[in-house]
């Protein structure tokens, strides 16, 4: 069963824009990262969420290697936002395809 963006981690990635230094919110997401993952390779995610999960991604550094695959399809996204959200996560994991 699929589960809804805003539900599996859009919480805890809105504490982390707003308070990059909140460390529950950022345990929370390197625990979830899976789900957050998984919910970046939706075809029909709003480029706003695919943004937002990029972001996350990408404020979690290295932490989220997990979702290096899931940010290289989004540089194919149709969305220019999204392809530079998913350049910049990518570049603040580590990993530049």
């Amino acid at each position: 069963m699929r589960q809804d963006p805003e539900i599996a981690a859009y919480p805890a990635a809105v504490l982390l824009r707003i308070d990059p230094q909140n460390g529950e919110a950022r345990d929370f997401l390197l625990r979830s990262i899976k789900p957050l993952t998984e919910t970046l390779g939706y075809d029909d995610m709003p480029p706003e969420l695919a943004v937002l999960g990029a972001d996350v991604c990408g404020k979690l550094g290295r932490g989220a290697s997990a979702a290096i695959p899931a940010l290289t399809r989004l540089l194919k996204s149709q969305f220019p936002q999204v392809r530079k959200a998913a350049r910049e996560a990518l570049g603040r994991i580590g990993s530049r395809p």
